[in-house]
Protein backbone atom coordinates (compact mmCIF):
# COMPACT_ATOMS: atom_id res chain seq x y z
CA UNK A 1 0.00 0.00 0.00
CA UNK A 2 1.45 3.35 -1.03
CA UNK A 3 1.60 6.32 1.34
CA UNK A 4 -1.18 8.02 -0.66
CA UNK A 5 -3.42 4.96 -0.49
CA UNK A 6 -2.76 4.62 3.24
CA UNK A 7 -3.67 8.26 3.82
CA UNK A 8 -6.90 7.80 1.85
CA UNK A 9 -7.65 4.65 3.87
CA UNK A 10 -7.18 6.54 7.15
CA UNK A 11 -9.42 9.37 5.93
CA UNK A 12 -12.17 6.92 4.97
CA UNK A 13 -11.98 5.28 8.39
CA UNK A 14 -12.00 8.67 10.10
CA UNK A 15 -15.03 9.79 8.09
CA UNK A 16 -16.83 6.57 8.99
CA UNK A 17 -16.04 7.10 12.69
CA UNK A 18 -17.37 10.66 12.45
CA UNK A 19 -20.80 9.15 11.75
CA UNK A 20 -20.95 7.99 15.38
CA UNK A 21 -21.23 9.72 18.73
CA UNK A 22 -19.59 7.65 21.44
CA UNK A 23 -19.62 7.65 25.23
CA UNK A 24 -15.97 7.18 26.10
CA UNK A 25 -14.62 6.26 29.55
CA UNK A 26 -11.42 8.29 29.56
CA UNK A 27 -9.36 6.60 32.28
CA UNK A 28 -10.22 3.06 31.17
CA UNK A 29 -10.24 3.87 27.43
CA UNK A 30 -13.54 2.02 27.04
CA UNK A 31 -16.51 2.92 24.85
CA UNK A 32 -19.64 2.78 27.01
CA UNK A 33 -22.17 3.42 24.25
CA UNK A 34 -22.59 4.86 20.79
CA UNK A 35 -25.30 6.26 18.54
CA UNK A 36 -24.99 6.71 14.80
CA UNK A 37 -25.58 10.15 13.32
CA UNK A 38 -28.14 9.86 10.53
CA UNK A 39 -27.40 11.37 7.13
CA UNK A 40 -28.32 15.08 6.98
CA UNK A 41 -28.45 15.11 10.79
CA UNK A 42 -25.94 16.34 13.38
CA UNK A 43 -24.76 15.85 16.95
CA UNK A 44 -27.42 18.18 18.37
CA UNK A 45 -30.04 15.49 17.68
CA UNK A 46 -27.80 12.54 18.58
CA UNK A 47 -26.44 13.73 21.94
CA UNK A 48 -29.84 13.53 23.70
CA UNK A 49 -30.25 9.94 22.48
CA UNK A 50 -26.86 8.92 23.82
CA UNK A 51 -27.36 10.73 27.13
CA UNK A 52 -30.68 8.95 27.56
CA UNK A 53 -29.07 5.49 27.61
CA UNK A 54 -26.45 6.48 30.21
CA UNK A 55 -26.85 6.53 34.00
CA UNK A 56 -25.85 10.13 34.68
CA UNK A 57 -26.93 10.60 38.29
CA UNK A 58 -24.16 12.40 40.16
CA UNK A 59 -22.11 13.06 37.03
CA UNK A 60 -20.64 16.27 35.64
CA UNK A 61 -21.36 16.45 31.91
CA UNK A 62 -19.10 18.67 29.80
CA UNK A 63 -20.14 19.60 26.27
CA UNK A 64 -18.46 21.64 23.59
CA UNK A 65 -20.23 24.45 21.75
CA UNK A 66 -22.12 22.17 19.35
CA UNK A 67 -24.02 20.61 22.25
CA UNK A 68 -24.55 23.84 24.18
CA UNK A 69 -28.35 23.83 23.88
CA UNK A 70 -31.10 24.66 26.36
CA UNK A 71 -32.89 21.35 25.76
CA UNK A 72 -29.70 19.36 26.38
CA UNK A 73 -29.00 21.28 29.58
CA UNK A 74 -32.54 20.52 30.73
CA UNK A 75 -32.14 16.82 29.94
CA UNK A 76 -28.91 16.62 31.93
CA UNK A 77 -30.62 18.14 34.94
CA UNK A 78 -33.60 15.81 34.49
CA UNK A 79 -31.14 12.92 34.66
CA UNK A 80 -29.83 14.28 37.99
CA UNK A 81 -26.45 15.37 36.64
CA UNK A 82 -24.62 18.69 36.41
CA UNK A 83 -23.24 20.35 33.32
CA UNK A 84 -20.37 22.55 32.13
CA UNK A 85 -21.24 23.88 28.66
CA UNK A 86 -18.82 25.70 26.37
CA UNK A 87 -19.99 29.03 24.99
CA UNK A 88 -19.16 30.09 21.45
CA UNK A 89 -20.77 31.83 18.51
CA UNK A 90 -23.76 29.49 18.27
CA UNK A 91 -24.98 31.11 21.51
CA UNK A 92 -23.95 34.54 20.28
CA UNK A 93 -25.86 36.83 22.64
CA UNK A 94 -25.04 34.83 25.76
CA UNK A 95 -21.42 34.35 24.71
CA UNK A 96 -20.94 38.08 24.18
CA UNK A 97 -22.72 38.92 27.43
CA UNK A 98 -20.54 36.56 29.49
CA UNK A 99 -17.33 37.75 27.80
CA UNK A 100 -18.30 41.39 28.38
CA UNK A 101 -19.14 40.64 32.01
CA UNK A 102 -15.70 39.19 32.74
CA UNK A 103 -14.03 42.13 30.97
CA UNK A 104 -16.07 44.55 33.09
CA UNK A 105 -15.49 42.65 36.34
CA UNK A 106 -11.74 42.58 35.74
CA UNK A 107 -11.68 46.34 35.13
CA UNK A 108 -13.52 46.72 38.44
CA UNK A 109 -10.92 44.46 40.08
CA UNK A 110 -13.83 42.24 41.17
CA UNK A 111 -14.90 44.91 43.68
CA UNK A 112 -17.86 43.70 45.78
CA UNK A 113 -18.14 40.54 43.66
CA UNK A 114 -17.62 36.95 44.79
CA UNK A 115 -15.41 34.84 42.55
CA UNK A 116 -13.67 31.48 42.90
CA UNK A 117 -10.24 31.35 41.27
CA UNK A 118 -7.77 28.67 40.30
CA UNK A 119 -4.35 28.68 38.65
CA UNK A 120 -2.17 26.07 37.02
CA UNK A 121 1.19 25.93 35.26
CA UNK A 122 2.14 23.26 32.73
CA UNK A 123 5.42 22.72 30.92
CA UNK A 124 6.09 20.34 28.08
CA UNK A 125 6.46 19.90 24.32
CA UNK A 126 8.59 23.04 24.16
CA UNK A 127 6.03 25.37 25.69
CA UNK A 128 4.83 26.80 28.98
CA UNK A 129 1.13 27.27 29.62
CA UNK A 130 -0.38 29.21 32.49
CA UNK A 131 -4.09 28.73 33.02
CA UNK A 132 -6.39 30.92 35.11
CA UNK A 133 -9.94 29.84 35.98
CA UNK A 134 -12.54 32.31 37.28
CA UNK A 135 -16.03 31.24 38.36
CA UNK A 136 -18.84 33.38 39.76
CA UNK A 137 -22.46 32.88 40.73
CA UNK A 138 -23.24 36.57 40.11
CA UNK A 139 -25.59 35.76 37.22
CA UNK A 140 -28.90 37.45 38.07
CA UNK A 141 -28.23 39.91 35.25
CA UNK A 142 -28.41 37.18 32.57
CA UNK A 143 -31.62 37.75 30.61
CA UNK A 144 -31.85 34.10 29.52
CA UNK A 145 -31.06 32.65 32.94
CA UNK A 146 -34.44 30.97 33.46
CA UNK A 147 -34.21 29.29 30.07
CA UNK A 148 -31.10 27.34 31.11
CA UNK A 149 -32.30 24.73 33.61
CA UNK A 150 -30.28 24.79 36.82
CA UNK A 151 -27.84 27.49 35.70
CA UNK A 152 -25.76 28.56 38.72
CA UNK A 153 -22.44 29.92 37.52
CA UNK A 154 -20.42 31.30 34.61
CA UNK A 155 -16.79 30.47 33.93
CA UNK A 156 -13.78 32.01 32.23
CA UNK A 157 -10.70 29.94 31.46
CA UNK A 158 -7.76 32.06 30.34
CA UNK A 159 -4.76 30.28 28.83
CA UNK A 160 -1.46 32.05 28.27
CA UNK A 161 0.95 30.00 26.14
CA UNK A 162 4.61 30.72 25.62
CA UNK A 163 6.62 28.79 23.04
CA UNK A 164 10.14 28.41 24.37
CA UNK A 165 12.28 30.60 22.15
CA UNK A 166 9.14 31.94 20.45
CA UNK A 167 6.16 34.16 21.11
CA UNK A 168 3.22 34.29 23.52
CA UNK A 169 -0.51 33.96 22.94
CA UNK A 170 -3.54 34.38 25.19
CA UNK A 171 -6.93 32.76 24.74
CA UNK A 172 -10.12 33.10 26.77
CA UNK A 173 -12.86 30.48 26.76
CA UNK A 174 -16.21 30.77 28.47
CA UNK A 175 -18.64 28.27 29.96
CA UNK A 176 -21.95 28.11 31.81
CA UNK A 177 -22.53 25.58 34.57
CA UNK A 178 -25.11 24.17 36.95
CA UNK A 179 -22.34 23.77 39.53
CA UNK A 180 -21.66 26.25 42.32
CA UNK A 181 -18.65 28.53 41.96
CA UNK A 182 -15.81 26.11 42.65
CA UNK A 183 -12.88 26.84 40.33
CA UNK A 184 -10.95 23.68 41.19
CA UNK A 185 -13.90 21.39 40.53
CA UNK A 186 -14.83 23.02 37.23
CA UNK A 187 -11.21 23.25 36.11
CA UNK A 188 -10.82 19.50 36.67
CA UNK A 189 -13.90 18.80 34.52
CA UNK A 190 -12.65 21.06 31.72
CA UNK A 191 -9.15 19.55 31.83
CA UNK A 192 -10.62 16.06 31.57
CA UNK A 193 -12.60 17.16 28.52
CA UNK A 194 -9.54 18.60 26.80
CA UNK A 195 -7.35 15.63 27.71
CA UNK A 196 -9.51 13.23 25.69
CA UNK A 197 -9.50 15.61 22.75
CA UNK A 198 -5.71 15.77 22.86
CA UNK A 199 -5.37 11.99 23.12
CA UNK A 200 -7.59 11.42 20.11
CA UNK A 201 -5.64 14.00 18.14
CA UNK A 202 -2.79 11.49 18.02
CA UNK A 203 -5.00 8.55 17.00
CA UNK A 204 -5.31 8.09 13.20
CA UNK A 205 -8.72 6.44 13.52
CA UNK A 206 -10.15 9.48 15.28
CA UNK A 207 -8.13 12.08 13.42
CA UNK A 208 -11.21 13.94 12.24
CA UNK A 209 -13.54 13.41 15.17
CA UNK A 210 -14.38 16.09 17.71
CA UNK A 211 -15.19 15.63 21.34
CA UNK A 212 -18.80 16.38 22.16
CA UNK A 213 -19.58 15.34 25.70
CA UNK A 214 -17.57 14.33 28.75
CA UNK A 215 -18.75 13.34 32.19
CA UNK A 216 -17.08 12.65 35.50
CA UNK A 217 -18.41 10.10 37.96
CA UNK A 218 -17.99 10.03 41.72
CA UNK A 219 -15.61 7.25 42.75
CA UNK A 220 -18.13 5.60 45.04
CA UNK A 221 -20.79 5.35 42.37
CA UNK A 222 -18.89 3.69 39.50
CA UNK A 223 -15.56 2.08 38.67
CA UNK A 224 -15.03 4.77 36.02
CA UNK A 225 -14.98 8.48 36.65
CA UNK A 226 -14.76 10.16 33.27
CA UNK A 227 -16.36 9.69 29.89
CA UNK A 228 -16.53 11.52 26.57
CA UNK A 229 -19.14 11.31 23.85
CA UNK A 230 -17.40 11.56 20.50
CA UNK A 231 -19.13 12.69 17.36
Amino acid sequence: MTAKNYAEHIQRRAKKDCDWSRAWAAEQSVVLGQVRTAEKSNEITVIPELLAVLELSGAIVTIDAMGCQKAIAGQIRDQEADYVLALKGNQGNLHRAVADYFDWAERQNWHALTVSTGHSLEKGHGRIEQRRVLVTQDIDWIVEKQQWRGLRSIVMVESEREIIGGGKSTERRFFISSLEANANQIAAAVRGHWAIENQLHWSPVFAFTKMRVGLVRGRRRRTWRSCDILG
